[in-house]
């Protein structure tokens, strides 16, 4: 079913009750809605409380991007019974609705795989922290940063990225971009390639 105006009003008067900044008005209660109007209103709240939860994003409003970020409009989401896609890392067939979060963590396991082996000598199995619980391996990816931190030199690409990642420090675009490059040329130095 499609987002109402009130749905769409008290969607806001959610966001306005985690994020005292955000200023709600006629203007922006009907942009948003323009926006909005085709989705479920449901799917939309969804995405709210996934966003409240990311302990990457939840200190800070949602943008409307982000919202509507892979969620289907209604009408075509009574067209698509299932939609499976296949992750390109392990193969595994899910629904369309969980691939975000899926890959988010499917990438992390590589990461985390990698890392592991190359900073502090262990192998870790996939099957291993699959089998782990989602604050289990959350914790021991973070611990696992603050270690590879710890080995890193200052002013380095990769630890200025970990740094980011604990809200250490702000990096702009910019900074972002360079740091990534720097960490991949450092890697493609020590390694002749990427894994």
């Amino acid at each position: 079913m499609k987002m109402t105006i009130q749905e769409t009003n008290l969607f806001l008067k959610r966001i306005k009750q985690y994020y005292n900044d955000f200023i709600i008005d006629s203007f922006k209660v009907e942009e948003w809605y323009n926006q909005l109007k085709d989705y479920d209103a449901d799917d939309v709240n969804r995405k709210l409380d996934k966003h409240l939860k990311s302990e990457m994003y939840g200190d800070y409003p949602p943008k409307l991007n982000y919202i509507l970020a892979g969620i289907m409009k209604a009408k075509d989401k009574n067209a698509v019974r299932k939609y499976i896609i296949v992750c390109q890392n392990c193969g595994k067939e899910l629904d369309y609705f969980d691939y975000d979060e899926h890959l988010r963590k499917c990438n992390s396991i590589d990461y985390v795989i990698r890392e592991m082996k190359k900073y502090l000598n262990k192998d870790v199995t996939r099957e291993q922290l699959e089998s782990m619980s989602e604050e289990k391996f959350w914790d021991k990816y973070d611990a696992m940063l603050e270690i590879i931190k710890s080995k890193l030199p200052d002013g380095s690409g990769k630890k200025k990225l970990i740094q980011a990642y604990f809200g250490e420090i702000d990096l702009s675009i910019e900074e972002t971009e360079k740091a990534v490059t720097d960490s991949y040329n450092k890697e493609v130095n020590e390694n002749g390639n990427i894994e």
